[in-house]
């Protein structure tokens, strides 16, 4: 129930800040088609408008999660890394290989491996 309040009121912080840029974004294209005379005043409401987006922006942040409440501390870091590297050795023991050369890590160096091998795109690799 509060996980579903907060989504609500992030929902609407976005929804509200999408509204206020897109005002800011036609007054924009509203300036730069209006005549000399006309482009001071519209400034004026332009600046007063991107006061009001830096404001709704700033509530979209209050309403987004925190990244700290999300992430898991580090003794629930070892202990699901622990629990992965029994079921490594497990695994490893049931299909007949070599636990001395089975680890967690070396997946990583394998799926490198295959990728490199089949695309040959370091920079690619690099962004996955």
């Amino acid at each position: 129930m509060e996980n579903e309040k907060k989504d609500r009121a992030l929902e609407e912080a976005l929804d509200n800040y999408q509204e206020i840029y897109d005002k800011v974004r036609e007054l924009e294209e509203t300036i730069a088609n209006a005549r000399n005379e006309e482009k001071a005043e519209l400034k004026e409401t332009l600046k007063a408008l991107n006061d009001v987006l830096e404001t709704a922006a700033q509530k979209v942040a209050d309403a987004s999660p925190k990244v700290e409440e999300n992430l898991p501390s580090y003794e629930e870091i070892l202990e699901k890394d622990d629990d992965f590297k029994k079921e490594v050795v497990s695994n490893a023991d049931k299909y007949g290989l070599d636990k001395r050369v089975i680890y967690p890590h070396s997946f990583r160096h394998l799926f490198a491996k295959n990728f490199l091998d089949k695309y040959n795109d370091i920079a690619l690799l690099a962004d996955i």
